[in-house]
């Protein structure tokens, strides 16, 4: 997330160049050697097997920006980012395997309990839930009025257990056209398909949330006016909460606990706090950095990371003392993938009643395929597989099937893939 607004606003929406990584997620394993760490605006994820001494660059194919990183172990984990795109991996990140995309218009925090258990938060009062039996991400619409599309983007998430989650709502002021707070905290018993709505604060936003057990929780979050740190807990699952505002603190953004009595929050201006009581009391550490940190993660008492806005950084001491770990850096010089021209893909019009223009160009002459795939990622035509030249070609796609059969009214994504990268543009197909 960058280091405005929960930074699909800042990447996509206000179209700003890329600049130095914006680390937006990162993941400790339990070994608390290994690491992963995932930037929104360079679409890059790069992993260390020595707590922070050294990186390697992981490929994926893919062309959309990460939200989030996350690892069971060392081993298994899985990225997630805008149109709710998740990659998933079997082998601590050296392969990547697509999962499914078009739940939302991005998914921001993912978290599994085992391999069959997993969730993500998302945008427009929506959350993802993965389906093992089907191996397809569910999307579950949380029920209007209580949540509304314009104003509830989920943030964070937590679960406790295969039943019991929470999820919490914000929004930067940067991307709020209501200033103010647009803070949600919801809850599921039953594995996230049905929610309800436990606080609705119009002070606050919230960005992260965490819970050790079915009763005590905190959510963190600020006051877009005054830019004050918000903390929240709660003892009963949610259902009452204390506050606290740090005046002294700037907004925060992310949170983790490993017992109920050690956590760590995470925030603009380098910010990072620390609660060894349970959050009745939190107090700064010296994190090194200035700049935003947007992600928290720690696999006990001692061994934590914490990744923002051009910052990595490791401890080994619960936070008495935080190093910055230069990613990607070695002898001064940048390593890992040179940057390539890429692939590039319109579909017009993006509300279509006849038939929609593809215009694709290839950078290089090579292979090419341009499928549709409708909302759940599955194909439903391919328009066109084989070898092109360099430069423009274009397509048209008449809204039928591979059978032929006109397909019914929704949106549908239209995808390039071509010189080992992917390029896709959702279209909505209306019949009459």
């Amino acid at each position: 997330m960058r280091k405005y607004f929960a930074v699909l606003a800042l990447a996509l929406l206000w179209g700003l160049p890329a600049q130095a990584e914006i680390w937006h997620g990162c993941a400790l394993a339990p070994n608390a050697n290994d690491a992963w760490v995932a930037a929104i605006d360079t679409v890059e994820v790069w992993q260390t097997q020595n707590f922070g001494s050294s990186w390697q660059f992981r490929e994926i194919l893919t062309n959309h920006d990460f939200f989030d990183v996350f690892f069971l172990d060392n081993l298994n984990g899985w990225t997630c980012g805008t149109i709710a795109e998740v990659q998933h991996t079997t082998d601590g990140g050296n392969t990547w395997q697509w999962q499914g995309f078009g739940a939302s218009k991005f998914f921001t925090r993912i978290q599994f309990l085992d391999l069959t258990h997993g969730w993500a938060a998302a945008g427009s009062a929506i959350m993802g839930r993965w389906d093992e039996a089907g191996a397809t991400w569910q999307q579950i619409i949380l029920p209007y009025p209580d949540f509304s599309a314009d104003t509830c983007d989920f943030y964070g998430i937590s679960f406790v257990d295969t039943l019991h989650g929470w999820m919490c709502a914000g929004r930067y002021p940067s991307g709020d056209t209501l200033i103010g707070g647009q803070g949600y905290i919801a809850y599921t018993s039953d594995g996230g398909f049905t929610w309800s709505l436990l606080v609705r604060d119009t002070t606050h936003d919230y960005f992260d949330c965490r819970f050790a057990d079915l009763n005590t929780g905190w959510v963190v979050g600020g006051d877009d006016r005054t830019m004050q740190a918000y903390i929240g807990k709660t003892t009963d699952g949610g259902l009452t909460w204390s506050g606290q505002v740090l005046s002294s603190s700037g907004m925060l953004r992310g949170v983790d606990f490993v017992s109920p009595q050690q956590g760590w929050a995470v925030g603009k201006f380098g910010t990072v706090l620390h609660t060894s009581d349970g959050g009745a009391n939190w107090n700064p550490q010296v994190s090194g950095v200035d700049s935003t940190l947007f992600d928290v993660d720690f696999v006990d008492s001692l061994y934590g990371m914490a990744s923002g806005y051009q910052a990595v950084i490791f401890t080994s001491d619960g936070g008495e003392t935080w190093q910055q770990s230069m990613v990607g850096i070695a002898g001064g010089q940048p390593t890992g993938r040179p940057a390539q021209p890429r692939p590039a893909m319109a579909v017009s019009p993006n509300l279509c009643r006849g038939v929609a223009l593809i215009r694709a160009e290839l950078p290089q002459p090579g292979g090419a395929e341009i499928t549709v795939l409708d909302i759940r990622g599955r194909r439903i035509r391919t328009l066109f597989t084989g070898r092109r030249g360099k430069g423009r070609f274009d397509l048209t796609w008449d809204g039928t099937d591979s059978r032929g059969v006109p397909v019914n009214t929704g949106v549908y994504v239209i995808r390039l893939l071509a010189q080992g990268q992917a390029v896709s543009q959702k279209v909505m197909f209306l019949r009459e």
